[in-house]
C-alpha cells in the first residue's frame, strides 16, 4: 500500500472531537454530543483492535477504575532540568493522573473531564471513570519479548551494522514476512504480515533540520526501560559532543520504556515521555510512538526484520 487504508479515518476521529468541543455550547446540540459519543466509540474500537488513533480525547461509555498501589508505586518527583533528572535513578510519572492517562492511552484533559474535580491527590482505592481500552502495564514492560537488552550502553550509542546480520541466538535462519513501513507524509507507522496490515499507529517523525532517514533498514534489538544520552549538539545539530548527560529508565526518559534499533547509529523507534506530542511536534530523527503503542509495535517484530522509512 502506497497509504495505509486507515490514514483518513484516524485523521477524522483525531481531529473531530476536539473541533466539535470547541464549537459546543454546554445549552447546545445534541447532534455534536452524538458525533463526539461516536467519534469516541470508534478510537476505542481501533484501539482495541490493535489499530491506534492515539490519545483517546472524545466521550464515550466509560467503566469504573479503582487506582491500585502498582499505580501509585511509579509516581514521584519529576525535575524539569536535564542535570537533575540524570541525578535520579529512575524518571517516573509526574503524578498519579499522569500515570493513569496513560495506562488508559489517555489525553490528560479528557481524563479530568471523566472525573471532575478528582484528580489532585489520587490515592490507591481511588475510583475513576476511565476508557475501556487494554490498559498499558508498565511493570510488564520488562516481560515482554523479543527484548535484546542494552544496559551497557545507553539506547542510542549503539554503532551502525550492516543491512545484512546473522540471526540472534535462539532464532531459526527462517525469513520472515513482517515488514514495519513508516509513511513521513501521514505520519503513521503500519505493520505488514505477508503485504496485509496487521496493526497502525500514530507517530512523530523527524524535522526539516533533523529528518528521519529515508530508506531499508533492519531492526537490530530491542531494548527495554533503557537509559539515554542526551546530548544537546547531537540532538539539535548532529555533532557529538562531551557535555551530554545519561538519563535513567523511567516512563518519562525521553525516548519512553522502549528504544528498538535500527542499523543506523542513534536512529530509532522508541517511546516518548510526551504521548501529548505524538503527530505533532517534530523528533530529532527517530521515530516516536506513544508508550502503549511501542510496547505493542514490539511484540510483533523481531531483530533482522525490515523497516522501510518512505
Amino acid at each position: 500500500m502506497n497509504r495505509f487504508v486507515v490514514v483518513g479515518l484516524l485523521i477524522l476521529i483525531g481531529v473531530l472531537p476536539a473541533a466539535a468541543r470547541k464549537k459546543a455550547t454546554p445549552k447546545t446540540n445534541a447532534s455534536k454530543t452524538a458525533a463526539i459519543e461516536a467519534a469516541t466509540r470508534l478510537q476505542v474500537f481501533l484501539d482495541r483492535a490493535n489499530f491506534s488513533p492515539g490519545k483517546i480525547d472524545g466521550r464515550y461509555n466509560d467503566i469504573s477504575y479503582t487506582v491500585t498501589q502498582a499505580d501509585v508505586q511509579n509516581v514521584g518527583p519529576l525535575p524539569s532540568q536535564v542535570p537533575e533528572e540524570a541525578k535520579l535513578k529512575f524518571l517516573p510519572y509526574r503524578d498519579v493522573a499522569d500515570a493513569i492517562a496513560e495506562k488508559f492511552h489517555s489525553d490528560i484533559h479528557f481524563l479530568e473531564q471523566l472525573n471532575p474535580h478528582k484528580l489532585k491527590g489520587l490515592k490507591a482505592g481511588d475510583q475513576l471513570k476511565v476508557p475501556n481500552v487494554e490498559p498499558f502495564e508498565l511493570a510488564s514492560v520488562k516481560d515482554i519479548k523479543p527484548g535484546s537488552e542494552t544496559a551497557s550502553q545507553a539506547a542510542n550509542e549503539v554503532e551502525d551494522q550492516p543491512e545484512t546480520q546473522a540471526p540472534t541466538p535462539g532464532e531459526s535462519g527462517a525469513s520472515r514476512n513482517v515488514a514495519t513501513k513508516v509513511d513521513t507524509k501521514t505520519n503513521m507507522l503500519g505493520v505488514f504480515e505477508a503485504e496485509k496490515l496487521i496493526a497502525a499507529y500514530p507517530v512523530t517523525i523527524g524535522s526539516a533540520h533533523n529528518t528521519s532517514p529515508i530508506g531499508d533498514w533492519k531492526v537490530r534489538g530491542i531494548s527495554k526501560l533503557p537509559t539515554f544520552r542526551y546530548d544537546k549538539e547531537m540532538l539539535e545539530h548532529g555533532e557529538r559532543s562531551g557535555n551530554f548527560y545519561m538519563l535513567p529508565p523511567g516512563p518519562r526518559n525521553p525516548v519512553g520504556v522502549m528504544w528498538i534499533s535500527l542499523n543506523k547509529k542513534g536512529i530509532g523507534i522508541h517511546g516518548t515521555n510526551d504521548p501529548g506530542s505524538i503527530g505533532r511536534a517534530a523528533s530529532h530523527g527517530c521515530i516516536r510512538l506513544a508508550n502503549w503503542d511501542v510496547v505493542r509495535l514490539a511484540t510483533k517484530i523481531k531483530t533482522g526484520d525490515n523497516v522501510s522509512i518512505q
